[in-house]
């Protein structure tokens, strides 16, 4: 209402020398757990981290690695109760992190699995159903069970990419830094349906108001 901070809370140390290695780009997430707990999870170098959203209060925390620079946003399964981080830049891991911790979570077995390759360091995961998506910088698609992190499919997307898959009228919209929007029919097998080329780069994710894709690039905004 008037801007008063109503907590502040210090995050974990982190171990990295350079400052470089502490960054993070993150956008933390607001989930509920089967206890109907609220966590406020947010990513960063080296530590996930879950705060109790109205006061701050540290709920649990993992020590993902020396990730750094986090640009994915986690997504969250409100039916297996993970939570699916991408580590970051150096050597991207996609961790399944489950959210019924408490304090330093690292040694607890609450990684429920996790996968090192083929992992973006720009892009978000895409979840739908009981299928998570993740397309890597260097265009390589992969398609997991949400739940136990089998692989269902693994195939190549021309282009690199820094946006995130978007879902949206049944369909998930991929578009490059080359200026191609490629889509996809969600499922356990790989189903590409279109590749549309457009004038520029895109690096920012695009997005779906109404019936219409919005796509911005870096010299025009596509509707």
């Amino acid at each position: 209402r008037n801007g008063t901070t109503v907590w502040s809370t210090d995050r974990p140390k982190m171990r990295a020398a350079k400052g470089d290695q502490k960054k993070s780009y993150n956008t933390p997430i607001l989930v509920t757990g089967r206890d109907g707990r609220e966590q406020l999870v947010c990513m960063g170098s080296q530590w996930l981290v879950s705060y109790e959203p109205r006061t701050g209060k540290e709920i649990w925390r993992l020590d993902h690695g020396n990730g750094f620079s986090v640009v994915p946003r986690p997504v969250f399964s409100e039916k297996h109760q993970l939570v699916y981080i991408s580590t970051g830049f150096g050597k991207p891991k996609l961790l399944a992190v489950k959210i019924d911790g408490h304090g330093d979570i690292t040694d607890q077995d609450k990684v429920a699995w996790e996968e090192a390759k083929r992992i973006p360091a720009k892009p978000s995961p895409l979840l739908i159903g009981d299928e998570l998506y993740v397309l890597s910088d260097g265009g390589i698609a992969s398609c997991f069970d949400a739940g136990t992190g089998t692989v269902h499919w693994t195939d190549r997307i021309e282009g690199n990419f820094s946006a995130s898959p978007l879902f949206a009228d049944g369909k998930i919209y991929l578009a490059s830094q080359e200026g191609t929007v490629s889509v996809l029919a969600p499922g356990r097998t790989f189903q590409p349906t279109a590749t549309s080329p457009l004038e520029g780069s895109f690096m920012a994710s695009p997005i779906a108001i109404e019936d219409a894709l919005v796509l911005r690039g870096d010299s025009a905004l596509y509707r």
